[in-house]
C-alpha cells in the first residue's frame, strides 16, 4: 500500500515538473515565438497582396501623335517594353521594318503600331476572305477631304450628260470601308499607291469581290461619288 502511494506521489510530482518546465520554456521564448509568428503573417500577407509581375517584351510605338497618311521616319518611332497581353499580335518591333511606309490611320503617342495600320497588304488584315483593296477616284476631289480611314461609304456612279443622254445615279457598292485617303498623305509616297498624289480624290476602299469588279471600271463609265453611310 505504501509503495502504491509513493508511486502516485512520484507521478504527480513528475507531471508538475513537466508542467513547470513547459511554462518556463514558454515564458522564456514567448517573445521569440511571437516574433516568428508575426514574421510568417507578414510574409504571407506580402505574398498574397504583392502585384503580379507581368511578362513584357519590346515593341515599337509612336513617339508623338501621327496623322493618317504620314510617312514614317525614325524620329516618329520609339521602342518601349509593354505587357505582352497589351500588345496587338501584328505590332512591329523594330523601326527598320516600317521606316518610309505610310500610315492608313492616325496613331496616338505611345500606341503600338500594328501592320494593319500601314498602307499596303496589311490594310486587309482581319477582312473577310475575298475582300480586295480597290482605289476609287472620285469626281469631286475636294469632297473626299473629309473621309477618314474606317469610315463607311456608298459608292455612287452617275452616267449620262443630261443632254444627249439623261443622267442616272445608282449605288454600285454599299457600306465599303475607307482604308486610305490619298488627299491626306504627306510628303512623297513609296507605298503601293505611289501615283495617288498625282490623282486627287483617290480613296482606297475594302470591297467584296462582286463590288470590287464594278468599282474597278467605274470611272470609265461615268462620275464616281463617295457618300458617307451608316455601317448598319
Amino acid at each position: 500500500m505504501k509503495t502504491q502511494t509513493f508511486d502516485a506521489r512520484k507521478a504527480r510530482a513528475s507531471r508538475r515538473r513537466r508542467g513547470r518546465t513547459f511554462q518556463e520554456w514558454r515564458a522564456k521564448y514567448r517573445r521569440v515565438i511571437a516574433a516568428l509568428l508575426a514574421g510568417v503573417a507578414v510574409a504571407l500577407t506580402l505574398i498574397f497582396f504583392a502585384p503580379r509581375i507581368e511578362p513584357t517584351r519590346s515593341v515599337l510605338v509612336a513617339a508623338r501623335d501621327l496623322p493618317a497618311g504620314h510617312q514614317l521616319a525614325a524620329a516618329d518611332l520609339a521602342t518601349v517594353n509593354l505587357a505582352s497581353d497589351a500588345i496587338p499580335p501584328s505590332s512591329v518591333r523594330t523601326a527598320g521594318e516600317i521606316t518610309g511606309q505610310q500610315l492608313a490611320v492616325p496613331i496616338e503617342r505611345g500606341a503600338p503600331i500594328p501592320r494593319s495600320s500601314l498602307v499596303g497588304p496589311g490594310l486587309l488584315t482581319g477582312a473577310p476572305p475575298g475582300t480586295s483593296a480597290v482605289p476609287v477616284r472620285a469626281a469631286d476631289a475636294e469632297g473626299t477631304a473629309i473621309l477618314r480611314p474606317g469610315m463607311n461609304v456608298n459608292v455612287v456612279l452617275t452616267t449620262g450628260n443630261g443632254y444627249e443622254t439623261p443622267t442616272e445615279s445608282r449605288i454600285i457598292a454599299r457600306n465599303v470601308v475607307v482604308l486610305w485617303n490619298g488627299d491626306q498623305s504627306s510628303g512623297s509616297s513609296t507605298s503601293w499607291i505611289s501615283s495617288s498624289k498625282n490623282q486627287p480624290g483617290t480613296v482606297v476602299v475594302a470591297a467584296p469581290e462582286d463590288d470590287a469588279a464594278r468599282l474597278a471600271g467605274a470611272t470609265s463609265e461615268g462620275k464616281v461619288s463617295l457618300v458617307i453611310s451608316s455601317s448598319d
